[in-house]
Parts: structure tokens; C-alpha cells; sequence
């Protein structure tokens, strides 16, 4: 017998990624509702080639450890630094070189019901610290 679920839930993706001489970065966090399931920080790249690949490569991480977790038709916000990511995401800029990495990212949001927004450098400068 499998349970049934009244009502979707939220989830909550902070991330950052980034570049540095021979070494690609990320961090993110995962929240449910108010409680943290998940916290990386600092996670090595290595398919990273530029800070805008670590930014997809992180949040691509921490959307394939929500998997499983998560079921379709739950909230999902998803805040950034990267105003490429954000945009490309929201449909505001066309995406060029990243095209795959998008692909596989979106393909990981089809079952939430899923908004990204941009937030501040200095906000995940307190998170992360970097």
C-alpha cells in the first residue's frame, strides 16, 4: 500500500560557483520548509571550465541529491548570485555555450513547480564564504 501525500511541499536551493586557477567550486544548501536537509560547501568541479559551469554544475549537485525526496508538483525556490544562471533559467537571456548544461538542469526542474531568483553576492558570501 503506498501513502498518500496531501499536500505538496516547499523546498529552498541556495548556491554558488566558482572558478579559480585550475580549481572550479561550488556550494549550496538545501532547506525544507525551515529545517536544512542538506549542506555542501565547498564541493570540487572538476567538469568545470568556467565560474558560469560551476554555477550550473552546483545547483545541477544539489538538485540530484533532492532527488528522491522530492515528488512532483512540490515548490521548489532556488536563489543565486549568478545572474546568468537566473536569467537564463527565467527565460530573460538566451542561452549559448551553456546549452547542455541547461538542458540537463531544466531537465532536473520538470517536476517542481519551480521559481529562480537572483540574490546578492554578499548573501552567499555569509553562507559559504566564498
Amino acid at each position: 500500500m503506498t501513502r498518500k501525500r496531501n499536500k505538496n511541499r516547499s523546498f529552498f536551493i541556495a548556491c554558488d560557483g566558482g572558478r579559480k586557477p585550475g580549481y572550479s567550486y561550488g556550494s549550496y544548501t538545501i532547506y525544507e520548509t525551515d529545517k536544512e536537509l542538506e549542506h555542501v560547501s565547498r564541493r570540487e568541479l572538476p567538469r568545470a571550465n568556467t565560474s558560469n559551469e560551476a554555477e550550473y554544475l552546483i545547483l545541477i549537485a544539489a538538485l540530484e541529491h533532492l532527488n528522491g525526496r522530492a515528488h512532483k508538483g512540490d515548490k521548489l525556490l532556488i536563489k543565486s548570485d549568478s545572474k546568468l544562471m537566473v536569467n537564463h533559467l527565467n527565460g530573460e537571456w538566451g542561452v549559448d555555450k551553456l546549452k547542455p548544461l541547461f538542458i540537463e538542469l531544466v531537465g532536473l526542474l520538470k517536476d517542481f513547480d519551480w521559481e529562480a531568483k537572483w540574490w546578492h553576492r554578499s548573501n552567499s558570501e555569509k553562507l559559504f564564504g566564498h
